[in-house]
């Protein structure tokens, strides 16, 4: 085929998809309007679901939701037939399996974007905005607060890891028994890991029931302010590992002789 052929119609194609995305564009400030005013206002008032919220809007002749709801008329029900012929075996159907699905056409890219935005109407879902980047995002829980993003954060987390992380910090910062936990936990961590012959299962294991075993001391020494003694906290962190190490290899040393006696 001649490449001029190929190149009109790439043109044609991104054309097409051009067009579409300006018109994408060009409702995108009506589409925010109209989900402020039914999902975030939903979330804002569980009272009244979103759903409620977008037939008031229908009613009152709101602005974005008389261009939407022209848009959503666009939709075009069809239904798809699929034919699944038999296999070769005896024990199989012996008649062709005729299924069928119906599914939304649509003749833009906004017509879609609405369809999805009166779907999550429909299903009470809510939206509310991050609070370390701003951006609305669903809420997975009734208490969230950040968003599962990583843009905001050059890729490398999302904004709710971003935020743990900040938290966790700041904790650290203003308790210096639990920034000594850490880095002990950090270190004895590290000297397991060099234990020949220790699994990545074992050695979490030790690890899970020191933590429980000295989470009242971090506590404890937490609450003593000035008065916190960091060599004797470094001390005690250090004979319970000591204690817990030694009892598991004694309980794994009995596990494996009643094998070998088995």
């Amino acid at each position: 085929m001649d490449d001029r052929e190929l190149s009109a119609a790439a043109y044609t194609s991104l054309s097409l998809l051009a067009g579409q995305l300006k018109q994408l564009a060009s409702f995108q400030p009506s589409l925010a309007s109209l989900v402020e005013y039914t999902l975030a206002a939903a979330d804002a008032d569980p009272e009244k679901p979103a759903d409620y919220r977008y037939g008031d809007a229908l009613i009152t002749n709101h602005r974005a939701a008389v261009e939407g709801n022209r848009l959503y008329k666009k939709l075009h029900m069809r239904m798809l037939g699929r034919l699944s012929m038999p296999k070769e075996d005896p024990k199989a159907r012996k008649h062709p399996d005729i299924a069928s699905r119906s599914y939304l056409v649509a003749d833009c890219l906004t017509a879609v974007v609405m369809a999805e935005f009166v779907q999550m109407c429909a299903q009470h879902q809510t939206v509310r905005p991050c609070q370390r980047c701003g951006k609305l995002f669903v809420p997975f829980s009734g208490t969230a607060k950040y968003c599962s993003r990583t843009a905001p954060n050059l890729g490398k987390c999302t904004c709710k890891k971003a935020a743990s992380d900040e938290a966790a910090e700041q904790s650290q910062r203003e308790n210096p028994a639990l920034k000594l936990y850490t880095k002990i936990g950090n270190r004895l961590n590290t000297g397991l890991s060099r234990v020949e012959g220790l699994t990545a299962e074992r050695r979490s294991k030790v690890m899970k029931c020191w933590r429980a075993e000295v989470k009242p001391l971090v506590q404890q020494f937490s609450a003593k302010g000035e008065d916190f003694d960091a060599a004797a906290f470094e001390q005690l962190l250090t004979d319970h590992f000591d204690d817990v190490w030694n009892r598991k290899k004694t309980e794994w040393a009995k596990k494996k002789r009643g094998k070998q006696t088995d």
